[in-house]
């Protein structure tokens, strides 16, 4: 306990009682190695991404957070500009899958981006060394400042014990957009704009969509318990990715009125699996037409005007 400096015990009526404690070490990853190696990978081990995404699609399939809607949209648009500052935070055990600590928000935007394991740093907390390669053990705090850029930003860095075990729970830029006192109104709004597109074509809690694809496409679409799926199979020398059908959408013969607002998915030249779930975080009220930068899927509200808006590469 040497790195401890002072526990200052406060209580509050209003806000409750508080315990403070004072390190002697002003530097996070120098306390850290007193108790547990930091590790640092430019690129995250493709066997950790793909674990970590199997979890995260589970999760958005199943329990996603309807309320954090808003958050990881935002999130998904900031990373379609740029890259984010921070990285993941993961913390690895001795008899068990190492785990995702921090971070799992902004990994869900970069899986709608189509982001993959060579462009997502990661920072391992582990008691001995890792067991994928391509690891290096940071030094310093300094160290970790300068691979990130953050000497003129101000940042936070959350450590908390679960089970004695030291893992990094917490990490964001100051005076960001986040930053901010009513945060929590504004991914409300975010959520509920959201939520709103997919209340339209939700029935028995599934929302019902129809995908036009070859039968060779068909095979790398992952069955969610979200959606209601019906395929319409395409001619592979004829389905190309076209705006003049974009534009003509309304027009096609292959839309048939139901009176109900419809929605398509047009998905070309897949060649890697894809998970339906990562749409939940594009669509909202404001288009109509949501195609990828890569142009292999556009997806159509029928109900709505003609505004169109490029979205990341949730398909490959």
């Amino acid at each position: 306990m040497q790195d401890i400096k002072t526990i200052r015990y406060t209580t509050d009526k209003d806000k409750g009682s508080t315990l403070t404690i004072d390190m002697a070490h002003p530097k996070w990853v120098e306390l850290l190695k007193n108790y547990t190696g930091v590790y640092f990978y430019q690129s995250m081990p493709q066997e950790l991404y793909d674990q970590w995404r199997n979890l995260t699609v589970r999760f958005w399939n199943h329990g996603h957070k309807k309320k954090n809607l808003g958050r990881v949209r935002n999130l998904t648009l900031d990373r379609l500009r740029a890259p984010f500052v921070m990285p993941l935070f993961g913390r690895s055990y001795i008899s068990e899958p190492e785990l995702l600590t921090c971070g799992s928000n902004r990994f869900v935007a970069n899986l709608a981006n189509g982001v993959g394991a060579d462009a997502i740093p990661l920072i391992l907390l582990s008691d001995q060394p890792p067991t994928y390669p391509g690891w290096k053990e940071l030094a310093s705090t300094d160290e970790f400042t300068n691979l990130f850029q953050l000497n003129d930003i101000d940042h936070e860095i959350i450590v908390k014990t679960n089970n004695n075990v030291l893992t990094v729970s917490g990490s964001k830029l100051r005076h960001y957009n986040y930053d901010v006192l009513d945060q929590a109104r504004q991914w409300a709004g975010l959520s509920e704009s959201v939520l709103k597109f997919w209340e339209k074509f939700t029935t028995d809690d599934k929302i019902h969509i129809t995908i036009f694809c070859t039968e060779k496409t068909r095979s790398f679409i992952q069955e969610s318990p979200l959606f209601n799926i019906k395929y319409l199979y395409q001619k592979p020398d004829e389905w190309q990715f076209s705006f003049g059908k974009i534009l003509g959408a309304d027009k096609s013969k292959n839309f048939i009125c139901t009176g109900q607002p419809d929605l398509y998915l047009w998905l070309y030249d897949i060649t890697e699996p894809v998970h339906i779930c990562l749409l939940l975080l594009w669509a909202n009220t404001d288009n109509a037409v949501y195609y990828s930068n890569n142009k292999k899927s556009v997806l159509i509200d029928t109900s709505h005007g003609s505004s169109i808006l490029i979205i990341g590469d949730w398909v490959k």
